[in-house]
């Protein structure tokens, strides 16, 4: 099985999703590489990273 993922497109998003991720513990944060610095990965293109993500 997959980790899950939380996606986040901005910094600003970083708090909603670590409330996320105490409910689910094993997530994994995926942030925008120049739009976020606490993401736990970071990518570089949404579309490729999201299409990844659901072959995962």
């Amino acid at each position: 099985m997959s980790v899950p993922a939380i996606v986040i497109l901005g910094e600003a998003s970083i708090p909603v999703a670590r409330q996320i991720q105490t409910a689910s513990p094993e997530a994994a944060i995926y942030g925008l590489a120049n739009r976020t610095q606490s993401a736990d990965v970071t990518y570089n293109n949404f579309g490729e990273t999201v299409r990844e993500l659901f072959r995962a």
